[in-house]
């Protein structure tokens, strides 16, 4: 689980179970799907830096996501 504010929180389900990654911006009340790292893969780390500023690495380290909007989107880079 990540949290980005008090109010928003992301959930990665195992990869074994689809993998899906859910969000609440209301403190885990309602959950919304993230459609970006649901078909991202395996997440193998995750954390924020603020509020809004948050990264993912998935594809064993080889995809960095990144979003600057708490976690609504995610923007992926991948490297090699």
């Amino acid at each position: 689980m990540l949290v980005g504010d008090p109010a928003t929180v992301l959930l990665a389900g195992p990869a074994s179970g689809g993998g899906r990654v859910y969000r609440s911006t209301d403190g885990g009340t309602t959950w919304t799907p993230v459609a970006d790292l649901s078909k991202a893969g395996n997440l193998a780390w995750a954390g924020f830096e603020s509020t809004t500023v948050g990264r993912v690495l998935t594809d064993g380290g080889r995809t960095i996501w990144t979003t600057h909007d708490a976690g609504a989107t995610w923007t992926p880079l991948t490297l090699g």
